[in-house]
């Protein structure tokens, strides 16, 4: 897979620079990592285990990848909550602080390929890549899902862009959610669930998409 360099180059720079504030940008990450940042990601891994679980995928029997992995933030605590995880990411900078902090997690480039997995995972990741690459990524995805693919993405017009903070400076994109639920149904998947969030910041409406592959799960509606 063809990436954006200017987007690998970005994140090396942020990974030598500030990674974890990188990542989440609160002045509270400046510098290093703290407790609120690791037990966000602990948080956000139960909301993912908790949504699945609203259509019957139970995450501890499963193998899981997650693309965007970056410091580990959320895939410490998928880790412990699946069967077995992969973390994915565009920066090798990025893979290598994460290694810093899990040296057990197993990790990979985005140019290789995706593993086969019962769980595709993805949040405040893909809404930093361009539609095109939207596009190729959400595809790698469902054809490497077995079962599910679970992900968060903006709301917003193919053309739409817009900063995500001064510094670092990330843009961010969306793809309409009729856009999004026709992909998945071109892969065979139907939709489950489809919740919307503010992992994108107040400003940016933000959805929560669970996907599961036709005639493998039957979904029990909340």
């Amino acid at each position: 897979m063809s990436i954006n360099e200017d987007m690998k180059e970005n994140w090396d720079r942020w990974a030598e620079s500030d990674p974890y504030y990188a990542v989440i940008t609160d002045p509270a990450n400046k510098g290093g990592a703290n407790d609120l940042f690791w037990q966000s990601g602990i948080n956000v891994a139960d909301r993912a285990n908790y949504l699945a679980s609203l259509c019957g995928l139970d995450m501890s029997c499963m193998t899981v990848a997650e693309l965007g992995v970056g410091v580990g933030r959320v895939g410490a605590g998928l880790m412990n909550l699946c069967k077995e995880y992969t973390g994915i990411d565009v920066s090798s900078k990025m893979l290598d602080v994460c290694r810093h902090h899990h040296p057990n997690m197993k990790l990979q480039l985005v140019t290789e390929p995706f593993p086969e997995v019962d769980l595709f995972y993805s949040v405040i990741t893909l809404q930093h890549c361009a539609p095109s690459e939207i596009s190729i990524l959400l595809d790698r995805m469902f054809r490497a899902a077995k079962k599910a693919v679970l992900f968060q993405l903006t709301d917003m017009p193919y053309d739409g862009v817009a900063p995500h903070q001064d510094d670092p400076y990330m843009p961010m994109y969306g793809v309409p959610i009729i856009k999004v639920i026709e992909d998945a149904v071109r892969h065979d998947f139907s939709t489950s669930l489809v919740i919307k969030g503010t992992d994108a910041g107040p400003d940016i409406d933000s959805y929560h998409y669970l996907f599961t592959r036709k005639n493998t799960l039957t979904c029990e509606q909340p």
